[in-house]
């Protein structure tokens, strides 16, 4: 079994900053086999291939859920499709969370 962490936001309860954001975001990506790891390897790299060859300037080696279009998203994700992997992500309300403390 293969487990990859990760997490989006940051752990600040300064609100009145600017960059402090309003959630804090967990994410497991988990897999059964190295075959479905070598599937969402393979297809990472072919959507990262397709965004820097409309990019031609910019490099990214990196698959952003903010930042890459809808369309490389979908392309990615029928690339994986079928594979023994599973998504679990815990989402928490910082504000929220703070009042409970």
């Amino acid at each position: 079994m293969y487990i990859f962490l990760d997490e989006s936001g940051d752990l600040g309860f300064d609100f009145t900053k600017n960059k402090t954001s309003k959630f804090f975001v967990m994410t497991l990506l988990i897999s059964k086999n190295q075959h479905s790891i070598k599937t969402i390897n393979l297809a990472t790299h072919k959507a990262l291939r397709k965004i820097n060859q409309k990019l031609k300037k910019d490099f990214i080696n990196e698959l952003k859920g903010a930042s890459t279009p809808t369309n490389i998203k979908k392309y990615f994700l029928n690339k994986i499709i079928g594979d023994e992997w599973c998504l679990h992500s815990v989402i928490i309300d910082k504000e929220k969370f703070r009042m409970r403390l």
